[in-house]
């Protein structure tokens, strides 16, 4: 009797640790205030999106993009907006740019790499997608 309640024991106690290292789905777009972004996602399913913040270009800039996904891992990135004509935007403007309708520039992050795009200079929102289960981090800056 003692060994089976020993056994019980020891098997609820395996069985609390294999759970607690579950983690639920993440996919989180910061924009971290020096004119970069990164996107963390754990376990993202396909169709999860966010965005925050805008990169601001400058002549001559680069949009960078530095992948570290999983390897069947895509995200889609969206840049909406551009040269700012003046201060007061439509609210159909800004609207276009949180749900990424008529980017600027779309990219298909997949793996691991870097790459850089070419953008005319303005201020753009990122607005990301998942496109296959993606874990992994994408880091974007201008330069």
């Amino acid at each position: 009797m003692q060994k089976k309640m020993i056994w019980i024991l020891m098997l609820a106690v395996l069985m609390s640790g294999a759970l607690s290292g579950c983690k639920k789905p993440n996919f989180a777009v910061t924009g971290n205030g020096d004119n970069t972004m990164t996107i963390i996602a754990e376990k993202a399913p396909k169709k999860y999106f966010g965005g925050s913040g805008f990169l601001t270009v400058e002549e001559g800039q680069k949009i960078v993009i530095d992948s570290a996904l999983n390897e069947k891992g895509e995200i889609l990135l969206k840049f909406s907006g551009g040269p700012a004509a003046d201060d007061e935007a439509e609210a159909s403007d800004l609207s276009a740019s949180v749900s990424g309708d008529d980017p600027a520039l779309e990219v298909s992050v997949k793996g691991l790499g870097t790459s850089e795009y070419e953008i005319a200079a303005g201020d753009y929102g990122l607005y990301a997608e998942v496109i296959s289960k993606a874990n992994g981090t994408v880091n974007i800056s201008v330069k």
